[in-house]
């Protein structure tokens, strides 16, 4: 039970850097359409979009067979995520 609750608060914390990887990727596209010259000086200095992006794909391609291993089987992997996305389209068709 502890080593589940420690798994738990792993991928929390992966979770969270995911967020912090997306709210970068919003800020890039908030700042250019608000700011004036914004898309000038990131090109010269530093994207906050691209590297919200590296992260995210980092973060995700550890994330991903973490939870294949967690399964016990790709069968099990491939059609829990595929009866997530059904799940999903149900409830944005309501």
């Amino acid at each position: 039970m502890r080593l589940e609750n420690q798994y738990t608060s792993r991928l929390d914390f992966l979770d969270a850097l995911r967020a912090v990887a997306a709210l970068a990727v919003i800020l890039q596209h908030g700042l250019e359409l608000s700011v004036p010259g914004f898309m000038v000086w990131t090109t010269r200095n530093f994207s906050f979009g691209q590297a919200g992006v590296c992260l995210f794909f980092l973060i995700s391609g550890f994330i991903i067979p973490l939870s294949l291993e967690k399964s016990g089987s790709n069968i099990r992997f491939w059609c829990g995520g595929f009866g997530d996305c059904f799940r999903f389209t149900g409830l944005a068709s309501a």
